[in-house]
């Protein structure tokens, strides 16, 4: 379990990382001017609404089912890969809002629409660092 902690919060390191590198990267690119319609970014906020709920939904799924199966069997493979399985989710659910963050600055909307689905990504990668499961209830 140690192994597999100590690899997943490698990974999410590497998310957080990332998201500062999505950050960085418009300092050496110009944003296009699109013609979008003015409520895209509504739209996309209501895609981050529900990419944020099947999130958290799956990670308390994954987790909670990890759990009863590690608190059974400590070193069940099984418990393992799903105790995984909910962090990498939940680390790719956050990451996606970050991207349509990157996506409207990209088409050229202001930083006061594209820095709140930067500043809720990184919020989501923040909440969702991974934890140890408490093996003994």
């Amino acid at each position: 379990m140690e192994k597999a902690f100590r690899e997943i919060r490698l990974l999410h390191l590497g998310f957080v990382a990332t998201w500062f590198l999505l950050l960085l990267v418009f300092e050496f690119i110009s944003p296009v001017k699109s013609s979008l319609p003015a409520y895209f970014p509504a739209a996309l906020g209501l895609v981050c609404i529900t990419d944020i709920t099947i999130g958290f939904v799956q990670r308390t799924r994954y987790i909670s089912t990890a759990t009863e199966i590690l608190r059974a069997e400590p070193q069940s493979q099984v418990g393992l890969a799903k105790w995984r399985m909910a962090n990498i989710l939940s680390f790719t659910f956050a990451q996606t809002v970050t991207l349509f963050g990157f996506l409207l600055k990209f088409l050229g909307w202001s930083w006061n629409i594209a820095g709140i689905f930067f500043g809720v990504g990184l919020a989501l990668l923040l909440l969702w660092t991974p934890r140890k499961i408490q093996l003994t209830p």
